[in-house]
């Protein structure tokens, strides 16, 4: 009979289903450096080989709102295939979900915001 209290709890997870074209993807050398660079400005470490990264033509999708990424527990990003060949835009949407997985949460604390002001150049 408890466990039926927790039914609203687990409704309010966040919702992502992988996209059916979604397809693995090794990471360019640069993104070494800057996962390196993330971990700097946020004060959270992680192993980047760890990461499991995949991208898709899309759509991708998280609770119904388009997403450019999205970061799957414990450690999977999800691209569109257009950002993460983004270089020109130094890679925000790769460094967003790189600071999820950082984290661990799907929350967007203080580290999303010191990290805005990160650039490769």
């Amino acid at each position: 009979m408890r466990w039926l209290l927790l039914l609203p709890l687990l409704a309010a997870c966040d919702a992502f289903t992988a996209p059916a074209d979604a397809r693995p993807y090794i990471p360019p050398p640069e993104f070494t450096g800057l996962w390196q660079r993330v971990e700097q400005c946020s004060g959270h470490s992680g192993d980047f080989a760890r990461v499991r990264w995949y991208v898709t033509d899309g759509p991708l999708e998280l609770d119904g709102t388009a997403k450019a990424g999205v970061w799957e527990k414990p450690h999977s990003i999800y691209m569109l295939e257009s950002y993460i060949v983004d270089a020109y835009r130094d890679y925000v949407a790769v460094r967003h979900e790189m600071i999820h997985d950082l984290t661990q949460s799907g929350a967007h604390g203080h580290e999303f915001t010191d990290c805005d002001a990160l650039t490769l150049n």
